[in-house]
């Protein structure tokens, strides 16, 4: 009762069921499932010297349009504390979040393959990691494509002989305890 008269609020829960099908589609649960998994690119500033010289013997640079310099893959994951599992009890129980981000360079890299996880979850991220791979693909035309597509995998071929590209995956680590 309050001072306004008997108010109710409506009980309702998602089921598994009702949480796969939205991760399935584009509702907030796909769009947040998305955010673990992206990719982001630098163009190449460098510019490239033009073969032919001007009348007055001077060489000119044009921009190397449409070619990546570099890549950074992101990716989350969620891990158990190994310290603090689970709580028991009838108290109050704090949920504890630990954060770390690793950034680690590779150099070299010719091949990016992404995939399913094979779960409603996982196909949401991998739909994200996708999507953003394959934006990239279009604004670095020139030294990134798509490659093959196979048993739930998409794959981006990097062309490195064009214009080298520097690849850093980070890693957001998120480990979950209680106390």
């Amino acid at each position: 009762m309050t001072k306004y008269g008997i108010e109710q609020t409506p009980l309702g829960y998602d089921t598994m069921s009702d949480v796969n099908n939205e991760l399935e589609g584009s509702g907030s649960h796909a769009i947040f499932a998305g955010s673990f998994a992206g990719a982001d690119y630098t163009l190449n500033q460098t510019p490239l010297q033009n073969a032919s010289p001007t009348t007055d013997n001077r060489f000119t640079f044009s921009p190397q349009t449409d070619t990546c310099s570099g890549i950074v893959i992101r990716a989350v994951n969620f891990t158990v504390s190994p310290d603090h599992p689970f709580i028991s009890g009838n108290g109050f129980g704090t949920l504890e979040l630990t954060s770390t981000v690793t950034s680690v360079p590779y150099y070299g890299v010719q091949k990016i393959s992404v995939g399913t996880g094979g779960e409603p979850f996982g196909n949401a991220t991998f739909r994200n990691w996708n999507s953003s791979l394959t934006t990239l693909a279009g604004a670095c035309k020139n030294n990134i494509e798509p490659g093959d597509s196979y048993d739930g995998f998409n794959s981006f071929i990097i062309k490195q002989q064009v214009s080298p590209v520097n690849v850093t995956l980070t890693l957001v680590t998120v480990e979950v305890g209680v106390k």
